[in-house]
């Protein structure tokens, strides 16, 4: 839980970046083109679905998240603003300001899916059916993915996940989409794996490390790591970075493997050395190769972040002067 003083921070923070939101909004219904306020929304934005995923807040992440997506798009001239657009996004900003309320205790349950649907409409490119068509993808998706079972692993990767559980340690198997439009996949992949490294040991990466540090990875990955936090703080903090689509963090329990191994083995596990008997840590890379042009635009982002950082610390200096 957070403190009283920890709330205050974070709607005095969402207060600050609605307002920024509402301001904007109506300097583009006067004029579409104006790149810097489509700027200013997606940086509000990008900061509300942080935020709001660090306190919890999973509805109101995922409306700016969308929000931050439409954004995106508008601000790299893939899509063109229109008065149908800029009339969703109005309404997606009185859906923030009832989530806002909603925290506050002055409003009921806010329901976001209309509002999220009509924004995955537009970043699909049609008005109607685009969301349960993205729906649907998202359903076959998932049917796709292979089972998260403690089964699926190898003996020698279930004998480490045994020996963590021995000690109290909890096995999370875990999958994380990135933005299909990222420019910078290996970056986003070391970013996962360096904040995940502080939860705890990844033992296993699909696809393996080296291949994650070039960006050779489809639409996200999947690892193994042991853990003793919460599979929601996780999840909450791994939705925190940015070009991060989603993510499930699933329990993977001893228990639940009969004691029989599965019919059919693979032909992996035919095929493997008797020799490893043994799961190493997956060691992440620490060094990534990226092109001048986009160093450049880390170090105006990482710029922000320092402005970002200074901004918070005054609240704090407030907040410890009361």
């Amino acid at each position: 839980m957070f403190s009283d003083a920890e709330l205050q921070v974070f709607l005095d923070e969402l207060d600050e970046k609605i307002q920024i939101i509402n301001d904007n909004l109506l300097v583009l219904e006067r004029d579409p083109s104006d790149t810097g306020a489509l700027q200013e929304i997606f940086r509000a934005a990008h900061t509300i679905k942080g935020s709001a995923g660090v306190m919890g807040y999973e509805h109101m992440a995922s409306l700016t998240h969308e929000m931050e997506n439409l954004f995106d798009c508008l601000r790299q001239g893939t899509m063109r603003l229109t008065p149908e657009m800029t009339d969703v996004l109005f309404n997606a900003l009185d859906t923030l300001k009832a989530l806002r309320d909603e925290v506050t205790g002055g409003a009921g349950a806010t329901d976001t899916a209309p509002v999220i649907g009509k924004l995955r409409a537009f970043l699909a490119g049609e008005q109607e059916g685009a969301p349960a068509a993205a729906a649907a993808g998202k359903a076959a998706e998932s049917a796709a993915a292979p089972p998260a079972s403690f089964a699926a692993l190898t003996e020698a990767e279930q004998e480490v996940i045994r020996a963590a559980a021995a000690r109290n340690i909890n096995a999370y198997h875990i999958r994380v989409l990135i933005d299909p439009q990222c420019q910078m996949k290996s970056v986003r992949a070391f970013l996962v794996f360096n904040n995940l490294e502080r939860f705890g040991e990844i033992i296993k990466s699909v696809p393996a490390a080296e291949e994650l540090q070039e960006g050779r990875y489809g639409e996200g990955f999947e690892v193994v790591l042991l853990a003793g936090d919460e599979p929601d703080y996780i999840r909450n903090m791994l939705m925190t970075i940015a070009e991060v689509t989603d993510a499930e963090v699933v329990p993977l329990r001893p228990e639940e493997a009969a004691a029989a191994p599965p019919a059919g083995e693979t032909a992996q596990a035919k095929e493997a050395p008797a020799a490893q008997a043994t799961v190493q840590k997956v060691h992440t890379v620490r060094t990534v190769r990226v092109d001048v042009e986009k160093m450049d635009n880390l170090m105006n982002l990482v710029g922000e972040l320092v402005i970002e950082r200074t901004r918070l610390d005054r609240f704090a200096a407030l907040l410890r002067a009361h």
